[in-house]
């Protein structure tokens, strides 16, 4: 399933609510998905849910059966909660609702009329509505607001077993209920913007070769380090001294370059190799190691040319040089995080290719634009060292 450039509002000259949102999930995902009051969260989820349409953007492949469950469950109807189940379950075509009785704790509200509820017992009526089709993609808005203790116990395990069966649960909660799970995936939502948040989670077992990419991504700032350092190593005679004795200024820059890309690969290497030795489960297939070994290499060039525009000849103040190195890392991932990726190295697509299962087939776009960003890098270092020590 996928969000693309995905925009909401309420009305024509509204403001947005969501704003160029893009996203993907994969069968077993299960998302939290946070944010202050009134960022759009529960819009969101209607959006996902497929009760409202984007204003602009596209959602694909959403699966044929969908529970919903709202923050606000509707008690002003005429049923007995029994009564309610029933109902929902003929419109779901003869779902079986009794399963989720005891599980949910619900038996012994089945006489009560949905109007007498407290609100966490509504909630759970809700819940059993959301799950008694075995839905393909389960969106709950705040699940465990007002449920009992037991309840909002047995929630997680509920939400683990359906993404085991393959299932995408995409759930709204301030009260982190389910972090607890393994491979659980972090959304935040602010001014309408959606973004993921990296917390220290584990990715499922037998799928950590899909996170590999992340780490190709992580490392770019450590590499950058590293060549700027070893670039600022020569002292300025030395490195005027250097040049005339190789024959010249662009042979001495391009010396540096390479010796720095060779320290950077180096350690990218270091970096794809623990992750391969003590990060997987299982062998990942070849494809996936070779296009995560591409992705490496690229890291490291792309360390190699942010490191070369931050390094002494270029920026000579040691603050302003490390304050431009940190902050063009972040430019790059907040920047090919939007729907203008193709400005810079495009390192979060590296990582969205990944996670949809498509790196192989998106890698020789993503490659060329990583390539293009870097030779212009590297350009731009060599222009400019024409006329600086």
């Amino acid at each position: 399933m996928r969000l693309s450039n995905v925009s909401f509002r309420y009305g024509r000259r509204a403001p947005a609510v969501i704003r160029h949102a893009d996203a993907s999930l994969a069968p077993g995902d299960v998302v939290e998905l946070t944010g202050v009051n009134g960022a759009g969260k529960s819009t969101l989820l209607r959006l996902l849910a497929g009760l409202v349409r984007p204003t602009a953007g596209t959602v694909t492949g959403r699966p044929a059966v969908v529970g919903f469950a709202p923050d606000r469950f509707p008690v002003d109807q005429p049923f007995t909660v029994a009564g309610y189940l029933r109902h929902m379950a003929r419109i779901r075509g003869g779902a079986p609702w009794e399963p989720w009785l005891d599980r949910l704790a619900v038996r012994h509200l089945l006489g009560m009329r949905l109007g007498e509820l407290s609100k966490g017992s509504a909630h759970k009526v809700g819940l059993a509505q959301a799950l008694m089709a075995d839905p393909g993609l389960l969106v709950l808005d705040e699940p465990f607001a007002g449920l009992d203790e037991d309840t909002g116990a047995a929630l997680p395990s509920i939400v683990a077993d359906l993404a085991a069966r393959g299932a995408i649960v995409v759930v709204s909660d301030h009260q982190g209920g389910l972090r607890g799970l393994p491979g659980l995936r972090h959304w935040s939502l602010a001014g309408g913007r959606l973004g993921a948040v990296v917390l220290a989670t584990r990715a499922p077992l037998g799928q950590e070769a899909a996170s590999l990419p992340d780490g190709a991504v992580l490392v770019v700032p450590v590499l950058a380090w590293a060549a700027r350092s070893l670039l600022d190593t020569e002292p300025d005679q030395q490195r005027a001294m250097s040049a005339v004795a190789v024959g010249g200024r662009p042979r001495e820059v391009a010396a540096g370059l390479l010796a720095a890309l060779a320290a950077c690969a180096a350690f990218a290497a270091l970096a794809l190799g623990w992750g391969l030795l003590l990060g997987l489960s299982a062998a990942p297939p070849p494809e996936v190691l070779a296009a995560a070994t591409i992705l490496y290499g690229l890291s490291a060039l792309s360390g190699t040319v942010l490191g070369a525009l931050t390094s002494r000849a270029i920026l000579p103040s040691p603050a302003v040089s490390i304050m431009t190195l940190v902050l063009g890392y972040l430019a790059m991932l907040l920047v090919s995080a939007s729907p203008l990726s193709w400005l810079t190295v495009p390192v979060v697509p590296w990582m969205r290719a990944a996670s949809d299962g498509a790196l192989a087939a998106r890698l020789p776009l993503l490659a060329a634009v990583s390539l293009a960003w870097c030779l212009i890098g590297l350009t731009a270092y060599g222009w400019l060292r024409r006329t600086r020590p």
